[in-house]
Parts: C-alpha cells; sequence; structure tokens
C-alpha cells in the first residue's frame, strides 16, 4: 500500500479535529461544572439525573400540601374555638338556652 502525502494531511487534520473537539467538551465541563451538559453526552446518567430532579419536585409538592395542610388546620382550630367561646360571652348557657344572671 502506497502512502501519499494527501493520505497523511488528511489523518493529520482528522486526528486535530478529533482532540478539539475532546479539549472543546472538557472546556465545556468546567465551565459549566456538569458532566453531563446534554442527553446524548451519556444518556444513563441523564436518566439519573431528570429522574432525581422529578422526585424533587414531587417531594417539594407534597411539603406545600402538608404546610398548607397545618395553615387549615390551625385556622379551622382556632375558628372552633372561637364558636366554642362566642354562647359563654354571649351569656348564653348551651345550645338555645340563656343563662339566668
Amino acid at each position: 500500500m502506497r502512502v501519499t502525502q494527501r493520505l497523511m494531511v488528511n489523518r493529520v487534520l482528522s486526528d486535530l479535529n478529533n482532540q478539539t473537539e475532546r479539549l472543546l467538551g472538557l472546556q465545556e465541563e468546567l465551565s459549566t461544572g456538569l458532566k453531563v451538559n446534554t442527553p446524548s453526552d451519556d444518556p444513563l446518567a441523564a436518566r439519573r439525573g431528570e429522574h432525581s430532579r422529578q422526585h424533587r419536585r414531587k417531594r417539594a409538592i407534597h411539603d406545600q400540601y402538608l404546610d398548607r395542610r397545618a395553615a387549615i388546620d390551625g385556622i379551622q382550630q382556632r375558628n372552633t374555638d372561637r364558636c366554642r367561646r362566642g354562647p359563654a360571652r354571649a351569656g348564653i348557657d348551651g345550645p338555645g338556652r340563656q343563662r339566668h344572671k
């Protein structure tokens, strides 16, 4: 097989292009701080990351629900307490009965 000057130049340029692409990928990784920037970089890691984000979102929604539920329970308890204290303040002994003075 005959090796020509053109074949050698093409091979060197191809290797140089590959090394430049690898270097750009490493620079992007360093600048963003992320090992996986696009799903095509590492499909399995991207899937794990997406699953983790979904889990965190669901957890945050659940925590918001619990916080709101606790606030509503507190409001309901205060209203119940007010209703129980209300008749005593109004001079009523119980449901429909007037307290005698």
